[in-house]
């Protein structure tokens, strides 16, 4: 009589979880472990992709402030060079005046200088015609 050996054999593949190697065991172990670190590593790449989005749009936004606040200084300095030419200008007009105002005054002191010239030589031909005219009797001019 035959006892059949399939009966009373065993097979290690009936239970995979009780039946595990060491290796096994250790190689899931750190798989679970590798796994958890590549989800943490995906996490911070993701954290570090936002932030990095963040800053390039802080970056463009005082890129485009410092432009604005350029033009703004081009257009200031702009108005401050016109207003410099108007200014410059406008003294120029001022030295003029001056300078025609300042020979109206000479001109004038000229003038009253030969006018009390003249005035002098009046009076005294007014004094003479009085001695000429006394001289031949006649009243005083």
């Amino acid at each position: 009589a035959g006892v059949s050996t399939a009966s009373c054999v065993t097979t290690t593949w009936g239970n995979p979880k009780r039946d595990e190697s060491s290796w096994q065991k250790k190689y899931k172990a750190e798989k679970k472990i590798n796994d958890e670190l590549r989800k943490q590593v995906g996490q911070r790449d993701g954290e570090i992709d936002h932030i990095g989005q963040q800053a390039y749009k802080k970056v463009e936004k005082l890129r485009s402030q410092r432009e604005m606040r350029d033009l703004r200084i081009a257009e200031l300095e702009k108005k401050l060079a016109l207003r410099e030419e108007e200014l410059a200008r406008e003294r120029n007009k001022h030295d003029n005046t001056k300078v025609a105002l300042r020979g109206q005054m000479e001109d004038t002191a000229i003038a009253r200088e030969e006018a009390a010239g003249l005035k002098k030589q009046v009076i005294q031909l007014q004094s003479r015609l009085g001695l000429v005219a006394q001289a031949f009797g006649g009243k005083n001019v």
